[in-house]
This record gives C-alpha cells, sequence and structure tokens, in this order.
C-alpha cells in the first residue's frame, strides 16, 4: 500500500494531507500576469507618462506667469490681447500635434515618438527661457508664441504614443487601469506647476528652466523603454517583436 493511501472500511482510499495540500495549490499564473511581468509593464507606462506630465506643466503655465508677464514693471509688459494668445495659442497647435503624431507612430514606432516628442517639448521650453534676450519687446513677444505654438505640438503629440503603447504591451485585464495613467499624469503635470509657480512667485525665466529640465529626465527616462511588440511584428522585425514580448510576458 502507498503509504500516502490510507483505507477505511477496507475500501474507501483517503489521500494524505501532504497530497491533498498538493492538489489544492493553486495553479501558476498565465503569462502577462506573473508579479514580475506585471512590474515591469507598469514601470515602462509610468515612464512613458513622464511627457505627459510635462503637457500637464505647459497647460498650467500661463496660470502661474500672466501676473508678472503682464506688469509694468516687467521686460514682458504683455497687454491683455497679447497676454490672451499667450494663454491660448498651445491649444490652437494641439490639433496640428495630434494630426501628425499618427503618421509618426506608425513609421517610426512608439518609443521614437515618445522620444520625438519630448525633444520638441525641449525646444518649446528653451525658447521660453530665451525670449528675454530679444533685442526689442516685439520680438520677444514673437518669441513667446513660438514656444507657446511648438509646446501646444507637444501637448497635442504626447498622449497617443503611449496610450498605445500601454494598450499593446499590456493584457485586457490590466489594459484599463494602465491606460489611466495618462490622465493622472496631466493632472500631475498641473499640479505640479502650482506648486512651482507658489514657491518660485514672479521668475518667469526659472519655472521655465525647470520645466526645460524635467522634460530632459523625461527624454532620458523613455530610452529604457522597450519598442511595442505589436508595433515590430507589424514592421516585419519578428525576432525583436519576441525579445520586447518575452520582457513583458
Amino acid at each position: 500500500m502507498n503509504p500516502e493511501l490510507s483505507k477505511i472500511d477496507g475500501s474507501t482510499l483517503v489521500l494524505s494531507p501532504l497530497i491533498t495540500k498538493a492538489l489544492k495549490k493553486k495553479p501558476a499564473k498565465p503569462l502577462g500576469e506573473r508579479k514580475k511581468a506585471v512590474l515591469r509593464q507598469e514601470l515602462m507606462v509610468l515612464l512613458g507618462n513622464t511627457c505627459v506630465v510635462a503637457s500637464g506643466m505647459s497647460v498650467a503655465l500661463p496660470s502661474v506667469s500672466l501676473t508678472q508677464l503682464t506688469s509694468k514693471d516687467d521686460i514682458f509688459q504683455l497687454s491683455t490681447e497679447e497676454s490672451s494668445w499667450f494663454a491660448s495659442i498651445n491649444s490652437m497647435a494641439c490639433p496640428i500635434g495630434g494630426l501628425i503624431v499618427g503618421y509618426l507612430m506608425d513609421r517610426f514606432g512608439r518609443k521614437n515618438t515618445m522620444l520625438l516628442t519630448n525633444v520638441i517639448g525641449i525646444i518649446g521650453w528653451v525658447l521660453l527661457v530665451t525670449a528675454p534676450y530679444q533685442a526689442s519687446r516685439d520680438a520677444i513677444f514673437l518669441q513667446l508664441l513660438i514656444g507657446r505654438f511648438v509646446s501646444g505640438l507637444m501637448m497635442g503629440a504626447a498622449l497617443s504614443p503611449i496610450g498605445s503603447y500601454s494598450a499593446e504591451i499590456s493584457l485586457p485585464r490590466m489594459r484599463g487601469r494602465l491606460i489611466l495613467g495618462s490622465s493622472i499624469a496631466i493632472a500631475t503635470g498641473i499640479l505640479l506647476m502650482y506648486v512651482l509657480g507658489f514657491i518660485i512667485r514672479n521668475q518667469f525665466q526659472l519655472i521655465c528652466l525647470i520645466s526645460a529640465i524635467y522634460q530632459c529626465v523625461a527624454f532620458c527616462c523613455v530610452l529604457p523603454m522597450p519598442e511595442s511588440p505589436s508595433w515590430l511584428l507589424q514592421k516585419g522585425l519578428a525576432e525583436k517583436a519576441r525579445k520586447s514580448l518575452k520582457y513583458f510576458r
């Protein structure tokens, strides 16, 4: 008689506690739902959303800077009409960024599009930082508008790449909460800009410089991210797609 089994009434076999425990053991989680894979998916989405945080910062910039920019004692001295243009021109650029980003994502991939979006954001912030060094007030105002317009392109292009990336690397069970990260990132960026405006009052250039540095950090955060396996497979890069999918599973 197997020592793991015992008889009852000469006929009924009862499993020993050792075998019962083994049978009750939960089956292994499917690929992609194990703790390590889940953490990798969440981390990559978090890194990708750093650019979206910068978009929120750009949205909130007028709220913390117009008091200084419209002051008669400041170098900018924007009029009511000029300040309105400064606050709204980035919203005019957003649809353009949104239209362009679809082509960029299909042509260059999700990761490279996120990198390019960060580069555009850096250019926008640098234009704002260096605007006061122009020779005339009209030139200063023009550069401010160009900087805000470029930032608007970044805002319009920031959401789609990380949204597609989140959907393509995650399992359906996790997809909803990962995509939700973009909305949280925008709100975080707005809050961060309000905090900067509260701490650093009437320091437009310094606020923009800090934002530019943050955008550089966001660029670096995207570098270690693997490309989307779906896009790689679409481009016929099966081996790279396999390696990318293996990382997330």
